[in-house]
């Protein structure tokens, strides 16, 4: 009898579910990701827009996020307004990162937290519908497109494990439904992320030849016509383009010297040499949803921007008088003033005085001029310790336009890579191959070439003009002439400045050269250890976590 109940009640289970309540209607207007993506063009479309979503996370969108903040940490700029927590950001002594409940940058930490995971996540729900079965007509087309999936998981996660101390871990098997991730550890993140570069490459170099697979299309890269990327990329390129992202992000991701110190080099100079081989330039456009935003309020000059005096100092030839980087040294916080940068370093204005520089400063720079002696009216009077005559106007042109803020811009450069070879080919003592790529950019810029250095103790040539000229303990208010490895770090300043995310900020701190307390990384943002009930913390500052300890410069 009582198995018959059991039975009984089985069935009578069975049959309510069965039945149907009549009242109960689908609501078509509810999200339902698997029939948003159950045609392949839609899966296709989903997967080839979400590297416009990396861009957007770093460089586009909308400047209330990290990168003006990552600009003026790393003394690639300075700005002293509130906007976009530059002012916070900016100031020496180093404040803490507050991420307190209400600081003053909490929509703008959270920014690229948001954007970069839903980047990753877009490109894993992409990659989870592939392999789902969603086919797109053809065994090339599949592994393309599962190739890009990879390879925008990999960006994302990668530069999430560059700017914060932790990261949420995605996979593409994660259910569609999953809102929640666990935390890794930055480094375990930049592991993963790497991996999933490292298959990016595998199913690309795996993918049969085909009319639907390779070249990508050219909008998925968006790259301008001239330079890599211009048009359809090419299945070799795109590897190419790969290893350049695995260059930058295994050595970035130091957070201090000891940690740049054990990088695996070997990884990094073999990625850097088997990378891009011309710069990769975004072909912006705003309306179409391609931009570089910072430039925007950049070009504003004024208190919007200036080069710190911290670093473009270091051009500066040893000279008598006052009016010099050594005497700029010296002098007290509360009375540091511009001085004239006079050097033999072509990428800024020539001229023994004020008036000869500023006439050397044309509108729009021409090739090769980077910096300009800004007009007197956008000299600040405040005599603040970043104050110089000296801003950054290499892409001008770009930014005026017509139309403005429309047209190629850099966003990786060979620079770039070719300052990572130069470290690494430093840090394993082969000094005429670091000495070849230092020299790619420095002689051509009138700096005598580096080559026959064959240690770390020979300072460059040049004598009296050196470049760079350095600041030397103990007191850091006298100056020498830097070594090889200070050679390579101002070419490689001077050649990516502004053209990527983060630049000197990432390269700084792994160098060991940000101001005292500067904050290593960002936090988790307090609204995601809300949701995960875990207590705020706050980064850096004096007396703080997670702060750089004093700089080679003395700072």
């Amino acid at each position: 009898m009582r198995n018959f109940h059991s039975i009984l009640g089985v069935l009578v289970l069975v049959g309510m579910a069965a039945c149907k309540e009549p009242l109960l209607v689908d609501n078509e207007n509810q999200p339902d990701r698997a029939r948003a993506l159950s045609r392949p063009t839609d899966v296709e479309t989903f997967v080839a827009n979400s590297y416009n979503t990396i861009n957007n996370a770093t460089l586009g969108g909308s400047n209330d996020a990290l990168q003006p903040g990552l600009l003026v940490m790393g003394l690639e700029s300075y700005s002293g307004n509130s906007n976009f927590d530059m002012n916070t950001r900016g100031a020496i002594p180093r404040q803490r990162l507050d991420n307190t409940r209400g600081n003053t940058g909490e929509g703008i930490h959270l920014r690229d937290w948001t954007v970069l995971h839903r980047a990753a996540r877009s490109a894993a729900i992409g990659m989870q519908r592939i392999n789902d079965g969603v086919a797109f007509g053809s065994v090339p087309r599949d592994e393309r497109n599962k190739s890009f999936a990879w390879f925008v998981m990999g960006l994302g996660l990668g530069n999430l494990a560059l700017v914060y101390d932790s990261v949420s871990e995605i996979h593409w098997e994660d259910p569609a439904s999953q809102a929640s991730f666990p935390l890794l550890h930055y480094n375990a993140a930049m592991d993963l992320a790497l991996d999933y570069l490292d298959s990016a490459i595998a199913v690309a170099q795996a993918t049969p030849a085909g009319a639907d697979g390779f070249p990508l299309p050219a909008s998925w890269l968006n790259g301008a016509t001239g330079g890599f990327a211009g048009g359809a990329v090419s299945r070799d390129d795109f590897v190419r383009f790969i290893r350049s992202y695995k260059a930058r992000f295994r050595a970035s991701v130091a957070r201090d010297p000891a940690a740049r110190d054990t990088v695996d080099w070997t990884a990094v100079l073999a990625d850097a040499q088997a990378g891009i081989t011309t710069d990769y330039r975004i072909a912006t456009n705003p309306a179409a949803g391609w931009s570089i935003v910072w430039p925007g309020q950049h070009y504003l000059f004024q208190s919007w921007h200036q080069m710190w005096a911290f670093v473009v100092g270091m051009a500066d030839s040893l000279r008598p008088g006052t009016d010099n980087y050594e005497d700029w040294l010296a002098r007290p916080l509360a009375t540091k003033a511009p001085f004239l940068v006079q050097t033999r370093d072509r990428r800024f204005p020539a001229g023994g005085d004020r008036p000869t520089q500023v006439a050397n400063s044309p509108a729009v720079p021409p090739a090769g001029l980077y910096f300009r002696n800004r007009l007197s009216g956008d000299v600040l009077t405040a005599n603040t310790l970043a104050n110089s005559y000296y801003d950054h106007y290499r892409f001008q042109a770009w930014r005026t336009g017509p139309p403005p803020s429309t047209g190629p811009f850099p966003v990786m450069t060979r620079a770039e890579m070719n300052g990572l070879i130069a470290e690494g080919a430093i840090r394993s003592s082969q000094w005429a191959l670091a000495a070849q790529y230092i020299d790619s950019s420095r002689v051509r810029n009138n700096l005598p070439s580096v080559a026959g250095i064959v240690n770390l103790t020979t300072p460059v040539p040049g004598g009296a003009s050196c470049v760079p000229r350095v600041p030397a303990p103990p007191n850091y208010t006298s100056t020498v002439c830097g070594n090889i490895m200070e050679a390579l770090k101002w070419e490689y300043r001077m050649e990516t400045a502004f053209t990527g995310y983060g630049m000197w900020y990432f390269a700084g701190r792994g160098w060991g050269d940000l101001p005292e307390f500067t904050p290593l990384h960002h936090p988790v943002p307090y609204q995601e250890l809300d949701v995960r009930l875990l207590p705020h913390y706050s980064i850096g500052g004096p007396g703080g976590v997670a702060g750089a300890a004093r700089g080679t410069y003395g700072y």
